[in-house]
């Protein structure tokens, strides 16, 4: 038990006495101060006293991730590319979860991405651990370059649910519904594929025996990588680095 949810505060060793009501228990303590008796929430009883070193040492690991996310410019998950892993990890349809920055998910699931994604064993690498439950917990980082390697294998997986909510938000807001407007344009940046990861707004069409769904979908068909100095077959837009270049040139000739 802690006194308060602060990582700092000294671990106690308490007995449940009962239960009084919703999450409120009369526990005793054991260590230290042995003998009192008094009232807790649920939130203070953090772990049973044989799982305590468990329970400290992953809740380090979880400290070391969320500072490693945060020196990587994490800032929540209300800006564009957390908004676009949301959607990607959502299409999957899996035991696989993005929430405030950590992927999370159980080594089958895991397994089953890496075999869709046409990527080797994930292996789990610092500040990435495994919890007390079994569950992989990755980094922003890997979280972003897991996303990019599924939309390149699995385009129309992600594509065909952002293409419907941008097409049904839109509807709703030419019929009157207003307030969508301000969700309409953070998604234009975040599910109109943030250009920050390198995925890029494609008119190309599946090639023979690719998925149908594609077709309809108006968000295009590819995810171009910024490194990528070549571009999906029957793409229409160039690599990021070629634009900008273009847009130089452009910029010099007005001079």
């Amino acid at each position: 038990m802690r006194e308060s949810n602060s990582p700092d505060a000294i671990v106690q060793h308490v007995r449940v006495v009962a239960h009084i009501r919703a999450n409120k228990w009369k526990v005793e303590w054991i260590e230290p101060n042995q003998g009192l008796v008094d009232y807790v929430t649920s939130a203070q009883i953090i772990a049973p006293w044989k799982e305590r070193k468990a329970f400290l040492k992953e809740e380090a690991c979880e400290r070391r991730l969320r500072e490693h996310n945060k020196e990587l410019g994490y800032q929540g998950d209300d800006a564009p590319v957390p908004a676009a892993l949301y959607e990607v990890f959502d299409s999957i349809g899996d035991d696989l979860s993005f929430y405030k920055g950590i992927l999370s998910g159980s080594p089958d699931a895991l397994t089953r991405f890496s075999t869709r994604a046409k990527l080797p064993a994930i292996e789990v690498q610092s500040p990435g651990y495994v919890d007390r439950a079994g569950r992989i917990r990755l980094s922003f980082d890997f979280a972003i370059k897991l996303a990019q390697k599924f939309c390149a294998a699995e385009p129309a997986t992600v594509l065909v649910g952002i293409d419907a909510t941008e097409q049904e938000w839109t509807r709703k807001v030419s019929g009157g519904e207003m307030y969508l407007v301000g969700l309409l344009q953070k998604n234009a940046r975040s599910l109109g594929i943030d250009s920050t990861m390198g995925w890029t707004r494609c008119s190309s069409r599946p090639t023979r025996g690719g998925n149908s769904a594609s077709r309809t979908t108006g968000l295009g068909c590819a995810i171009c990588t910024p490194k990528s100095r070549t571009r999906p077959r029957g793409c229409k837009i160039a690599p990021r680095h070629r634009k900008i270049k273009t847009q130089e040139k452009r910029t010099k000739s007005l001079h």
